[in-house]
């Protein structure tokens, strides 16, 4: 994606999570993003219906899908950053995501590509 359009969806996606009481965070990394959304479940539900029907989107894959009791970027109507695939690689297990990758192996690694996120946007 151009630098343009990336930041125009980064906006859309901002003001609809607004409006639906979602938050986030949205990573995004030489054509391959992250996102975790946070909200009720039928809300998060219809928005990850919308998100896999967008034909800019391919091999989605779901890492978590949980219920918890405090969201951890509340407040953040969609946290965002640019990284590189560098820094994606050095996360233990971030390469192998796979359809044959153990499930627990992906949700590790997810959870740890996440905890890195919140822990350097806070730093700044």
């Amino acid at each position: 994606m151009r630098d343009s359009e990336l930041l125009d969806l980064v906006d859309v996606a901002r003001a609809n999570n607004s409006q639906l009481n979602v938050t986030g965070m949205l990573l995004y990394a030489d054509g391959s993003f992250v996102q975790v959304l946070e909200g009720g479940p039928p809300t998060v539900e219809k928005l990850v219906r919308k998100i896999r029907r967008d034909v800019r989107h391919h091999g989605f894959l779901t890492l978590l899908d949980r219920v918890a009791e405090d969201r951890d970027f509340d407040g953040w109507s969609m946290g965002f950053r640019r990284i590189s695939q560098h820094d994606l690689n050095q996360i233990a297990g971030y390469h192998d995501w796979s359809a044959e990758m153990p499930s627990r192996r992906k949700i590790a690694a997810g959870i740890h590509l996440i905890e890195s996120f919140r822990r350097s946007t806070l730093a700044h």
